[in-house]
């Protein structure tokens, strides 16, 4: 098993939380701007990130990640 985040969730990150660029945006989510857009391909995030996000969303479960098979990658 791999984990991915829900579909969209980095656009609505970066609009919803008024993050002008993608490199804000890594800053904010604790990871490297060219992870920005694999993440947005469903690359998994790390642990790191997925805390940071929980974070600047105020979410205190990690709903917005999905397990995925991984032949499903």
């Amino acid at each position: 098993m791999r984990a991915e985040l829900e579909s969209g969730l980095i656009d609505r990150l970066k609009q919803e939380h008024n993050f002008g660029t993608d490199e804000q945006l890594a800053a904010a989510i604790r990871c490297d701007v060219s992870d920005i857009e694999e993440l947005r391909n469903g690359a998994e995030p790390s642990y790191v990130t997925i805390l940071a996000i929980a974070t600047v969303t105020g979410r205190e479960t990690f709903d917005f990640v999905r397990r995925v098979a991984a032949d499903a990658a």
